[in-house]
């Protein structure tokens, strides 16, 4: 039983660091994506009004 619970919770930690590092993956690319279009934002609106 005792090697089973290993196995049990290094799985359980393999998936828990994998869902980590997917929703920082997916954080990061928003925010960059983010910023993207707010600097084509601005770019935009300083054009349109200067």
């Amino acid at each position: 039983m005792e090697t089973l619970g290993n196995n049990n919770s290094k799985a359980m930690l393999e998936r828990t660091r994998n869902a980590m590092l997917a929703l920082g993956y997916h954080y990061v690319g928003y925010r960059i994506r983010a910023k993207k279009s707010f600097l084509m934002i601005q770019r935009t609106l300083t054009s349109h009004y200067l």
